[in-house]
């Protein structure tokens, strides 16, 4: 399987509220070399990517308890650099109040 891409992002990855709402998306204020690529992996192979999230919205401020999503989305385009970034996977995380000491 060959990924095209048309940047140097690989991926993207956004949490999103109980609501519906974006509070947190990995890519905002970076930037990307506007240079085309491609990545090939043979039958069995996989890619990962490693990032953390410090539970804090896209303005800096802590988000409250709850559920959230955590969605990836690949960057990758077809072969004709249409048609980008249909692989994604999400998981639910649930973010619990802090404990504060006696």
């Amino acid at each position: 399987m060959t990924f095209y891409y048309r940047t140097s992002q690989r991926y993207d990855l956004a949490v999103v509220d109980s609501e519906g709402q974006e509070v947190w998306r990995w890519s905002l204020e970076r930037a990307f070399a506007q240079i085309t690529a491609e990545e090939s992996l043979d039958a069995g192979e996989m890619l990962s990517f490693d990032e953390k999230w410090n539970q804090l919205d896209n303005d800096g401020q802590q988000v409250p308890a709850g559920d959230y999503e955590i969605v990836a989305e690949s960057s990758h385009c077809e072969a004709d650099y249409e048609n980008c970034g249909q692989l994604t996977a999400s998981a639910t995380i649930q973010i619990r109040p802090s404990e504060e000491a006696p």
